[in-house]
């Protein structure tokens, strides 16, 4: 009987786990609890614990008040979170851009708007403004690849080159806008000139990532000699990394190299198994060492 009462006891503890949603992380009232003035401190409290618990319903109607009495930044975020949270997305784009239009720096909301716009529908002027917020609070890859996504998304490849050589303009030395550039180049078809801004950043850069894109361009546009090369930067740097084997079976293979890209890409496999490195394994091996009988 014990065990019984336990064992309900424990899935009831388990279920309310489950309920319970991630608030992000500048929504999380220790953190933000200094910011919020005591005038509506308490119900503001009790919004965010009602999202926590997933009563969205419940919190919309603190907000929806407090948006007309306190029409502050973090209430407009919150309520933005609570409408997309309740798959209300046209209200939820508009209290975002409300609340992004009151702050643009503060990284933690730039991080979560960004997640609504990736999984929305979004003007691109809109993609651009938080891009370069995003880029200002955090200069890494981050910006740049959420940019890249809507645009292929979009087929704003043109716009997203032009937005890569203004921000450019702003950061002169910065490596990373240049690999950028080079990979929406290639995408737009443009090999030459992927290939030279390629070639112009390809020794600047120790990322990885950046590396693997680099080489993907080289290899494909037939600079194989440039493509080892950033290959071999990617073993100084991660010898045994999935990245660095998933590279230079891609440059054997388009050397037709086969066998070695097998090999490199069973290396890759080993180290991070991937579902799309198991693919590209089954694909050369069916396609290009199945001898016919």
């Amino acid at each position: 009987m014990k065990k019984g009462r336990y064992s309900a006891l424990i899935l009831i503890l388990v279920s309310s786990l489950v309920l319970r949603a991630d608030l992000p992380e500048g929504l999380r009232y220790k953190r933000l609890k200094s910011a919020i003035p005591t005038s509506y401190r308490f119900d503001f409290k009790r919004a965010l614990a009602f999202l926590k618990k997933d009563q969205n319903y419940q919190a919309k109607i603190i907000l929806e008040r407090l948006v007309k009495t306190h029409p502050d930044f973090y209430v407009y975020w919150a309520y933005g979170y609570t409408e997309r949270m309740m798959n209300n997305t046209a209200s939820a784009r508009a209290l975002y851009f409300k609340a992004f239009e009151m702050n643009d720096s503060l990284l933690t909301f730039l991080r979560d708007y960004a997640d609504f716009v990736e999984a929305t529908r979004a003007e691109w002027l809109v993609v651009r403004r938080l891009t370069r917020a995003l880029y200002t609070a955090q200069p890494d890859d981050y910006p740049l690849m959420f940019m890249l996504d809507k645009a292929v998304e979009t087929g704003q490849q043109s716009a997203a080159l032009d937005f890569l050589r203004e921000l450019a303009e702003t950061h002169p030395d910065d490596t990373r806008i240049g690999v950028f550039q080079a990979v929406v180049l290639s995408y737009l078809g443009r090999g030459t000139e992927a290939v030279q801004s390629a070639l112009e950043v390809v020794e600047d850069t120790e990322s990885l990532f950046q590396l693997r894109m680099l080489e993907r361009i080289l290899a494909n546009n037939g600079y194989f000699v440039e493509a080892a090369g950033a290959c071999e930067k990617m073993t100084g740097i991660a010898k045994k990394s999935a990245v660095t084997y998933s590279a230079w079976g891609h440059l054997e293979f388009m050397q037709g190299h086969y066998e070695n890209a097998v090999t490199y890409y069973r290396k890759s496999l080993n180290a991070d198994y991937r579902l799309s490195t198991l693919i590209k394994l089954a694909r050369i091996t069916l396609l290009y060492l199945n001898e016919p009988k």
